[in-house]
């Protein structure tokens, strides 16, 4: 499955409300929780190594997130 579409997939509008409210408010984000994003990048750094971080968009929240994870999983 595509990394964005299952980060779309994941995500929680609740959460999302929640955490808008401690981040600048230009942030964009989908709303996926942190063990959510863990398991993501633990899969994403098994079978593709270092691929999502040259497709990541580096102005969503999770995508940058994810991109630290991976990198911190390698």
């Amino acid at each position: 499955m595509d990394i964005k579409a299952e980060l779309k997939q994941l995500s929680d509008e609740d959460y999302k409300k929640f955490a808008l409210k401690l981040l600048p408010k230009d942030t964009v984000m989908y709303g996926v929780r942190i063990p959510e994003l863990k398991k993501i990048a633990r899969q994403e750094a098994k079978e593709h190594k270092t691929a999502f971080l040259e497709q990541a968009d580096y102005n969503i929240f999770e995508e940058v997130l994810l991109c630290g994870l991976i990198i911190a999983v390698l």
